[in-house]
């Protein structure tokens, strides 16, 4: 009955988070990432006088504002790579990385690169 239960409540746990290639995130921290992303980007876009963040072009590791399809690349020291390598300033995104503004799941907004997002679009 014990390991009945032992294996119930960790089943339970487990179905609170979720899996993406490999990393285990809870549902409400999937996004996270992204939406830091996509509100610096959102903030610089304004800052030049476009209409707002459109999509994060993951090839050129750019933000593409709504208007005049403008691509503001991410600051200096941020880097998109393919698999996220786990050094600080690498960012791996994850879904249909098309040109849409579908939210995506993304890793490596460190503190560093938190901070450089905040620097980029403050400047």
């Amino acid at each position: 009955m014990i390991k009945l239960m032992f294996l119930a409540i960790f089943a339970a746990l487990v179905l609170l988070h979720v899996d993406v290639d490999g990393w285990i995130l809870k549902p409400e921290e999937a996004y996270d990432c992204y939406w830091k992303i996509a509100n610096a980007s959102d903030r610089v876009c304004r800052n030049h006088e476009q209409v707002g963040f459109f999509f994060l072009n993951f090839h050129s590791c750019s933000a593409r504002c709504k208007s005049g399809s403008i691509e503001r690349r991410l600051p200096p020291g941020i880097t998109c790579d393919e698999k996220y390598s786990g050094r600080d300033g690498s960012l791996e995104c994850v879904g249909k990385i098309g040109q849409n503004d579908d939210p995506l799941v993304c890793y490596g907004c460190t503190p560093d690169v938190i901070s450089k997002l905040s620097r980029w679009q403050s400047g």
